[in-house]
């Protein structure tokens, strides 16, 4: 019987068992090497509040005689100050308390927060061409080993530049694993359920950075909270012979006979047959060879490609920037991140649903115009209003 892949995955079951094993295995690894390598970030490079040493306060060196918060006016008047005369309050630790990240170098600790990006820009430049000569298996799981050493390394050598270089290579590995996730999902079903196997990669994601600030919580110190992260992504290291390679990308590379074993498999866990005598139609490419002038070839793909960059642009300076700067708003740093990621587990099922139908895709300019409108409000303030609702 000669068919399509599609016809295959119709017969087979789009949305079966097998989906949702495939669906939970991603997203664990999603919620492991993804989320917490990203956000942690947040709460390994925060700023401390800071006191006058007992010998020091009240004098004309240091006159506080309280803590001095990130918020308060105050809190660079350390800068004028010897070093010996003010000293961090203990509440957590960080990287700004290990290497003393402070007044003029203040500016390193920006530069950490962002070589995480710059690792995963190169990655994400190069990773969709990597896994289409190699396939999305290979790139998926060594993206996850690489975030997952570099975290291991990170957490033991007092270096600052190993600091940094482990961050460089964790956003390299992460950019792999995310240039990935989403296609081989998709690509282990047909039709509307491609978007709902995509999209439901993100729910871990959510699931993740909500309960991030639990664990920062639970465990304030900056090395022994990495350490945790990392214990929690040492199953992935397994999923190797859990998760199979693509059977489209095996099929479109003449790979015919693994592409049949891997459709067996999920027909054994879908409890579906396979059709007898099948015969996989090999999809027709009229071009081979890709490049990035592609995207650019004609006016209406150059103005889609544009859009997307624009709407990508956007959510990363939004979200990021929120939720990176919502642990120095004042008030509990941990709630203040939990509320800014929680809100990400609702929206993504509304975004599953709303996914095929067309009456509501035509409201996709609204999360922008509310992402505008939403700067109008101080965000502190939103918070602040949010803590007093959970405190009364």
């Amino acid at each position: 019987m000669d068919l399509t892949i599609d016809d295959v995955f119709v017969k087979i079951g789009a949305f079966r068992q097998y989906q949702w094993y495939l669906l939970t295995i991603v997203g664990y690894a999603v919620l492991s090497l993804s989320s917490f390598p990203v956000m942690i970030v947040t709460f390994i490079t925060a700023e401390p509040k800071w006191k006058c040493v007992d010998g020091y306060m009240n004098n004309t060196v240091c006159r506080f005689n309280k803590s001095i918060t990130l918020i308060s006016d105050d809190y660079k008047a350390r800068c004028k100050m010897p070093r010996e005369a003010w000293t961090f309050v203990d509440d957590f630790t960080s990287i700004v308390t290990e290497y003393d990240l402070i007044c003029d170098d203040s500016i390193l600790l920006s530069i950490a927060q962002s070589c995480f990006w710059v690792g995963m820009l190169v990655s994400l430049l190069v990773g969709g061409f990597i896994s289409d000569r190699f396939g999305r298996r290979i790139v998926w799981y060594s993206g996850g080993d690489l975030v997952l050493l570099a975290t291991w390394i990170m957490i033991f050598p007092k270096s600052f530049v190993v600091f940094i270089v482990c961050r460089v290579f964790i956003g390299i590995g992460t950019g792999f694993r995310n240039c990935t996730s989403f296609p081989m999902l998709t690509e282990f079903t047909t039709g509307k359920y491609r978007s709902w196997l995509g999209i439901g990669s993100f729910i871990f994601w959510a699931v993740g950075i909500s309960i991030l600030p639990l664990i920062g919580y639970l465990i304030p110190a900056w090395r022994m909270l990495l350490l945790a992260t990392a214990i929690a992504a040492i199953p992935v290291v397994f999923f190797w012979w859990l998760v199979p390679e693509s059977p489209r990308w095996l099929l479109l590379n003449g790979k015919e006979e693994e592409a049949e074993t891997v459709l067996a498999k999920i027909s054994r866990m879908n409890k579906r047959p396979l059709p007898d005598d099948l015969t996989l139609q090999k999809p027709v490419i009229s071009e081979k060879r890709t490049s990035f002038r592609q995207l650019f070839n004609d006016w209406k793909t150059a103005k889609k490609t544009l859009i997307c960059w624009d709407l990508w642009f956007a959510n990363a300076l939004v979200f990021y920037g929120v939720s990176y700067g919502s642990v120095d708003l004042g008030g509990n740093r941990y709630l203040n991140f939990f509320f800014v990621s929680v809100v990400e587990i609702p929206s993504n099922f509304a975004l599953i649903w709303s996914a095929h139908r067309s009456y509501i895709r035509r409201l996709e300019l609204l999360p922008p115009f509310l992402e505008l409108l939403s700067q109008l409000v101080p965000i502190s303030k939103v918070l602040c209003f949010s803590l007093h609702l959970v405190e009364a």
